[in-house]
């Protein structure tokens, strides 16, 4: 049974794991079929991540954070260069949130948890920059060099569009260089969910292959 102290730190970062698997759906849209392999290892990571932060949490007294029903950026996405722009921000808001669960974790456990996570979304952010030609491509402290909070925002459910869209794979989504908004929908969901991201980036598929 986990502590209530790395239970209330997990689900901090439980939250930051939701909006990464929320924004990998766009990701998954918009990037090239070179970067397909990639990106199903690390959306199956963060999934995989997901559920056994909730199955931890789901072990204390602490109530299970729930995932909001959709995340905006303002960023915008439109092709498979912006696409990987957006993945490396996941990560990077990712390392944000296993930073500071790492530093609010009680147990070994719970800390070396956090590490780990750490470890992968530092990794994945460095892949996706030099996939992107975005330099500097590597943080020499990942996770604490910005100051500000996620990329990634909650939606108010309020303020949805109502939106006509093609359908891509299992999820449907529509934007431009001129929109900056980005619609998403998923088939376990009956209303469509609306971010709003913008990724970039680009390199040889060999960089991004799994280890």
């Amino acid at each position: 049974m986990a502590s209530d102290t790395d239970a209330k730190a997990l689900g901090e970062a439980l939250r930051s794991e939701y909006s990464a698997i929320f924004g990998y759906g766009v990701v998954s849209a918009y990037v090239s079929d070179t970067y397909n392999s990639s990106v199903a290892t690390v959306w199956s990571a963060h999934r995989a991540r997901r559920d056994r932060i909730i199955h931890i949490i789901e072990s204390s007294d602490e109530d299970l954070p729930q995932p909001e029903v959709a995340y905006t950026s303002t960023k915008k996405v439109w092709d498979s260069l912006t696409a990987m722009q957006l993945a490396a921000r996941i990560e990077d808001d990712c390392s944000i949130a296993w930073v500071n669960a790492l530093q609010q974790c009680s147990t070994p456990d719970g800390r070396q948890l956090a590490m780990r996570a750490l470890l992968h979304t530092a990794e994945w952010t460095a892949r996706w920059r030099i996939a992107a030609g975005t330099t500097p491509s590597v943080d020499a402290f990942p996770g604490l060099h910005r100051s500000k909070g996620k990329d990634l925002h909650e939606v108010d459910p309020g303020a949805q569009p109502s939106p006509t869209l093609p359908t891509i794979s299992s999820h449907s989504t529509t934007t431009s260089p001129e929109n900056d908004r980005t619609v998403l929908s998923t088939p376990s969901s009956t209303t469509m969910m609306s971010s709003t991201m913008t990724p970039s980036n680009k390199v040889s598929p060999s960089s991004l292959s799994d280890r």
